[in-house]
This record gives C-alpha cells, sequence and structure tokens, in this order.
C-alpha cells in the first residue's frame, strides 16, 4: 500500500512539473521583489535546510525588482536549492553550506544560488537542462527541475548559468 501511494505522489509530481513546463505563462506581469522571492522561498524552505544540517547564508541587499511572476521566480529558486543541497554525497561530513544572493549590473537582475558540493562532470554539465535528464537514482528525481527552470527563466527574458 505504501508503495502504491509512493508511486501515485510521483506520477503527481511528474504530471505537475510537466504542466508547469508546458504552460503558457500570462504576458502580464508585476513588479516582483527578488528579496521577496527569496525570502518567500526559503520561508517555505528553511525546514530542510536545518533537517539535513545546512549553513544558509544570503546576500540580499539592495533589493532588487524585477517585471514577472513571483511563483514562477520561486519555481525557479526551489529548483536551485534543490540541486544545491543534492549536491553533497550522502556520506560527506563537515560544513554543508548554501549561499543565495542577489544583485543588478546595468539591464540585468539575477538570484544566485552557490554551494560547496562536488560539481557537475563536464560531460553532465552538457546535458543538465534537457528534460528527464538526471544523476540522481531512477525514482528519486524527474530531472525536471532545471528544464523547468530554464524555461522559466526564459519566459522572463532571461537565462541559466551554472
Amino acid at each position: 500500500m505504501e508503495r502504491g501511494l509512493r508511486s501515485v505522489d510521483r506520477c503527481q509530481s511528474i504530471v505537475e512539473k510537466l504542466l508547469i513546463y508546458t504552460q503558457l505563462s500570462s504576458d502580464i506581469k508585476e513588479d516582483v521583489s527578488l528579496r521577496g522571492v527569496v525570502n518567500d522561498t526559503l520561508e517555505f524552505f528553511q525546514s530542510r535546510l536545518r533537517l539535513e544540517e545546512f549553513q544558509l547564508e544570503t546576500n540580499l541587499e539592495p533589493d532588487v525588482w524585477v517585471a514577472g511572476h513571483s511563483q514562477e521566480l520561486q519555481q525557479i529558486l526551489v529548483s536551485f536549492l534543490l540541486n544545491a543541497t543534492e549536491a553533497y554525497p550522502p556520506e560527506h561530513v563537515g560544513d554543508k553550506q548554501v549561499t543565495v544572493s542577489i544583485g543588478r549590473e546595468e539591464k540585468w537582475a539575477w538570484i544566485e544560488v552557490e554551494d560547496r558540493g562536488e560539481g557537475v562532470s563536464e560531460d553532465n554539465l552538457r546535458r543538465v537542462f534537457e528534460p528527464f535528464f538526471t544523476t540522481k537514482v531512477i525514482g528519486k528525481n524527474t530531472g525536471l527541475g532545471l528544464s523547468v527552470a530554464l524555461e522559466i527563466a526564459r519566459r522572463h527574458g532571461g537565462d541559466v548559468r551554472i
């Protein structure tokens, strides 16, 4: 029974991510505070960071405002945070740190998530934005997080860089 429920949850997660991936965003954008996006996302994500003993550092000054959809920008940040927390192997002992920063330079604004994990191999780096590509154990990850994040960033006139 429990195994069946986990499978249903996994299927639901995949369908939700596919809907986000294929859904056309409204052309109507609002002024969004990147500091607000980060704070709202971290409020949701904070318990996972504490549970997994991550140290969190933020650099959110000065605030940066962009035209966009706050929930979609939060989805990007959640994907980044999930990848950052999964960058450390299970046997990792010692400090686990994630740093979230915002900034602006000329016409570009950004949210940056930095971890001190193992990094991404050159071969995998070429594929990380492919839908369903994952380096995780099958069943642990759908491989849609970064491809969805890139699609959302592009709809906002942006990009994702690793």
